[in-house]
């Protein structure tokens, strides 16, 4: 379980239901899923996987990312200032109003992009 805040003040992130990798790959995402308890809709949502053979994403160089094109990305270095960090709703339900892609995370976070204030990862048993 991924908990990130954001420096403008959004609590957001994921659960993978597997444990991550180094291995460059998706693992299974099914029970996967990403959320935002804080945001600028002020709106809780949860979203499941839609695409398990897209779920969360392991590689070395990221941090905690889900789905295809990085649906939640957390980058290397995410507290730094950079469009890698963002949110683009893709291989997981689409917003209430139906939007997905980067106008997703424009909607949820007034910008697809964001710096990670904090971040905690949890294993959970």
């Amino acid at each position: 379980l991924t908990v990130v805040k954001t420096t403008t003040g959004y609590i957001l992130g994921g659960y993978a239901s597997l444990p991550w990798t180094s291995a460059g790959e998706h693992i299974n995402g099914t029970n996967s899923f990403q959320y935002f308890l804080t945001n600028a809709q002020n709106k809780t949502l949860k979203l499941m996987n839609t695409d398990p053979a897209h779920g969360p994403w392991c590689h070395r160089l990221y941090g905690p990312t889900w789905g295809h094109g990085g649906s939640l990305q957390i980058a290397d270095n995410s507290n730094l200032e950079t469009s890698d960090n963002h949110v683009r709703i893709k291989s997981y339900e689409s917003l209430p109003n139906g939007l997905s892609g980067a106008a997703a995370g424009d909607w949820l976070l007034g910008n697809n992009s964001f710096t990670v204030a904090d971040i905690e990862v949890f294993q959970v048993s």
